[in-house]
């Protein structure tokens, strides 16, 4: 039985990288869930993955932040306030971790409740909400307001799309090169190309439309700009006391715009650090390739 487990766990472990294809994670999923690693554990977790392997709730869940980034850049709410309010909901849910690690009728509660937002190996690590948030508010603090609304759009949009693409697509394309060096070993060329092209999509989409609507006279990109020095109200430099990038104010095409986005963007998705989750890692490595372009580029 301790070796049917360990089979288990292994082919589970096997299926979690982001661009798997769908139909290996469907086939193995079903039939083992948690219930095949310990049949006392609650089963909540997955419960909607299990058909197509693709984690639609979570992917939809995920995706809606994007487009409350754009509501906020476009009603000009203070950056402050948003890193309250986030930081407040960190605090909240770093206590909740906490207390489902250590409290098996709590960790059952929280999986019913919330487990089709949550993947299979986070049933026993860090839930990935949590870097999501730190890198969320990273990107607020440090970088410009624009490119920080980008980045966020970014880990939103792009990583999603990746993943879907990726499972559904990746086993007819190439791996990438450096793949297990500079990239992820998981992730395929399918799933790159969907990132960059939801990169150059999200950068034409805040910019042609809404990069002018928020702007305070901050904008890192002033190629397309025509109500830029109409802000009447105050400059906030940093929302904070630490240092932050200035914005670039670079004046390229738009098209080279859109090339640098996606490429910050399929960059940024598939580069893994040390071993760290990627929605710790995507957002700030894409908003420091979007600074780092327009500046060059300038």
């Amino acid at each position: 039985m301790a070796k049917a487990k360990q089979i288990a766990k292994s082919k589970i472990g096997k299926i979690e990288p982001d661009h798997a294809p769908a139909s290996l994670i469907a086939n193995v999923e079903p039939r083992l869930g948690f219930s095949a690693v310990n049949a006392s554990e609650p089963q909540a977790v997955h419960i909607h993955k299990s058909k197509s392997g693709l984690e639609l709730p979570r992917k939809a869940f995920h995706s809606s932040i994007g487009f409350i980034v754009m509501l906020l850049w476009y009603l000009h709410c203070p950056v402050i306030y948003c890193l309250y309010v986030i930081g407040a909901g960190l605090f909240v849910i770093s206590v909740a971790d906490v207390w489902r690690f250590n409290s098996p009728a709590f960790a059952e509660e929280y999986e019913k409740k919330l487990g089709v937002l949550m993947r299979m190996s986070e049933k026993h690590k860090v839930n990935g909400v949590i870097w999501y948030i730190i890198a969320v508010m990273f990107c607020l603090i440090f970088y410009p307001r624009d490119l920080a609304v980008l980045s966020i759009m970014i880990l939103s949009w792009c990583d999603t799309s990746a993943s879907i693409f990726g499972r559904l697509f990746g086993r007819y394309t190439p791996p990438l090169p450096f793949h297990g060096k500079l990239f992820a070993p998981r992730k395929s060329l399918a799933g790159s190309l969907a990132a960059a092209a939801m990169g150059a999509f999200a950068a034409y989409l805040f910019y042609v439309y809404l990069g002018e609507a928020g702007s305070e006279g901050d904008l890192s990109w002033i190629g397309h700009t025509s109500m830029e020095e109409r802000w009447v109200g105050n400059l906030v430099a940093s929302p904070t006391r630490l240092p932050q990038l200035p914005p670039p104010r670079s004046t390229i095409s738009l098209e080279k715009l859109c090339a640098v986005a996606g490429l910050s963007a399929a960059m940024a998705e598939a580069i893994e650090i040390w071993g760290l989750d990627d929605n710790l890692t995507m957002a700030p490595l894409a908003g420091l390739m979007l600074w780092s372009g327009l500046k060059v580029l300038k």
